[in-house]
């Protein structure tokens, strides 16, 4: 079975579904933090520190990246024409306009707005940058590899220039340790910039990642890898001072560029599973209003036993989903009648 399409691959919404259930996981306390009595066992601490780490929404993140490159240069990758004007307004009115409707809710409910919208932000920045990078990729699709490199060079730089990261690791000053993403939003796009044109790589490369046979057993090895690796970087940045930027720049975005290339690879042969799809197509109002209904939940209601966690995390996802209905589906529908040139 050929999955592959001129605009599309399957398969891609299933990997967006997951992440977003990690980043909704991971930010709706699902996995209540607990203590550990006196001389616990090597065991207790393991499963405390396997259960803490699990859900790394930062990592599901960079996946996001990397597969919103991959998208972006995907129906352009064999030189279809780029109208500049009506690639800007649809990918920026499919993220602007959900995410207006976003702020909306918390001027109406008083809520801090989510500290998610840093990415949105990024990849309205990716967005804008595409046509200047769409032009170098057609005349010669070997130019991603510079692209590439320059854009490490310039994540690790900003690093050593604008953060602490690395005088915070040197000192092994656990408490300071940072996030991925800085409250300068003019900032982040430089760090998340070097998976987004990974994904493209991706793009790039499609045909021969296409034809390529992949056997199910490298893409679960992946998939366990990928989430090993997360859990990992989780520790070094809480227990270790290494922080996120360190970790991701370039060796998880990379780890994340494989994986995703070996599910391309994988689905342009084999039907993913029909719900993950589906659940895939609602997978950025998951992303985008999930912080919105949790703060809600818990104001309302402080689970205390694992059913109540199990209740909270069905209520915000069906919440998620009207969202989905009332406002980023009808959104597509708008962007799908936008013919400018």
């Amino acid at each position: 079975m050929n999955n592959a399409r001129n605009t599309w691959v399957y398969g891609l919404d299933s990997i967006r579904f997951v992440l977003a259930t990690i980043v909704l996981i991971g930010h709706s306390g699902f996995i209540p933090d607990y203590e550990l009595g006196p001389n616990p066992s090597i065991i207790a601490m393991a499963v405390k520190l396997t259960l803490a780490n699990a859900f790394v929404g930062i990592a599901a993140v960079i996946g996001f990246f990397v597969i919103s490159g991959f998208v972006i240069h995907f129906p352009y990758r064999n030189g279809k024409p780029l109208h500049v004007y009506e690639f800007y307004s649809k990918r920026l009115l499919r993220i602007v306009l959900p995410l207006l409707v976003m702020f909306l809710l918390c001027w109406m409910f008083k809520l801090k707005v989510p500290f998610v919208v840093w990415s949105l932000y990024c990849e309205i920045i990716y967005y804008l940058f595409y046509p200047l990078l769409y032009r170098y990729l057609v005349s010669t699709p070997k130019n991603i590899d510079i692209f590439i490199v320059g854009s490490i060079m310039l994540a690790l730089l900003a690093i050593g220039w604008f953060t602490n990261d690395f005088s915070v690791l040197l000192q092994h000053k656990v408490k300071e340790t940072a996030n991925f993403h800085t409250p300068n939003h003019l900032l982040n796009w430089i760090f998340g910039f070097p998976a987004w044109l990974m994904g493209v790589r991706i793009a790039v490369h499609f045909d021969k990642i296409a034809n390529s046979d992949t056997a199910f057993k490298k893409v679960v090895l992946l998939r366990v890898l990928i989430w090993l690796v997360a859990m990992t970087c989780s520790v070094l940045r809480f227990h270790f001072a290494v922080s996120y930027k360190i970790t991701f720049i370039p060796a998880f975005s990379y780890l994340c560029y494989l994986w995703i290339a070996t599910e391309i690879s994988y689905y342009t042969a084999h039907r993913p599973i029909r719900w993950l799809e589906n659940g895939g197509k609602w997978s950025y109002s998951i992303y985008l209003f999930h912080m919105i209904f949790v703060d809600l939940y818990l104001h309302l209601i402080q689970p205390e036993r694992v059913f109540a966690h199990i209740l909270k995390l069905i209520i915000v996802l069906a919440f998620c989903y009207a969202m989905y209905l009332l406002v980023e589906r009808p959104s597509h529908q708008l962007i799908k009648r936008i013919k400018l040139r």
